[in-house]
């Protein structure tokens, strides 16, 4: 529904987000029953801000009140690129050793190693939000991935549920797999973002 309220006759209802997250102090800007604009349009956060409307809150314009509908909110992000020495390794003995990478559907990551560390590889963390980016390990020297629902090499998958991959070391020993983790925006590798690291299980 419009809101009435226009800029070069156009409604910004066709230039803003609608609410998703949580809505930012009220503009006094009002639409459809009293309902302040803040309730209605996303509060700005990231990317590209439409053009100057000409409309202003406290002598702020909507263009940095609210987020541009062209504009995905979510993004690569957060805390991706992990660095070399964010990359899970794991050392034990009389037990069959395991690292790896749980990429959950909701934009986190957890480095399961020595202990689990969980980061955010989206710059929203949502449910679900994970659904429209992909992930994939490409190869680089060492030992091969061999654990987890996602082992195939330089294969994406998409993030719309769990995905694992990592090494296991089931005898004395060592097991490190060196290579970059990507994640992109589609299958094609669509602005890919990639962290180069090892992945590495011993058992001593």
């Amino acid at each position: 529904m419009a809101t009435g309220i226009q800029t070069g006759g156009v409604d910004i209802d066709t230039l803003f987000m609608a609410l998703v997250t949580t809505k930012r102090s009220d503009v006094g800007w009002q639409s459809n029953g009293s309902v302040d604009l803040s309730n209605r349009f996303e509060p700005y956060t990231t990317g590209t801000k439409v053009a100057t409307t000409g409309l202003q809150s406290v002598g702020v314009d909507f263009a940095d009140l609210f987020q541009n509908i062209a504009v995905p909110l979510v993004a690569i992000g957060g805390d991706w690129p992990l660095t070399g020495g964010q990359f899970p390794d794991k050392i034990g003995s009389g037990a069959p050793q395991e690292a790896g990478f749980d990429f959950s559907a909701n934009g986190q990551v957890d480095a399961v190693g020595q202990s689990t560390i969980t980061y955010d590889y989206l710059t929203e963390i949502l449910a679900g939000n994970g659904d429209g980016f992909w992930v994939k390990h490409v190869y680089s020297s060492g030992d091969t991935i061999n654990t987890g629902n996602a082992q195939t090499n330089d294969t994406y998958y998409q993030l719309n549920a769990l995905r694992t991959f990592g090494v296991v070391q089931p005898t004395s020993g060592t097991r490190a797999w060196n290579g970059t983790v990507w994640i992109a925006e589609d299958a094609s590798g669509t602005g890919a973002v990639g962290a180069t690291g090892v992945i590495s299980a011993q058992r001593t």
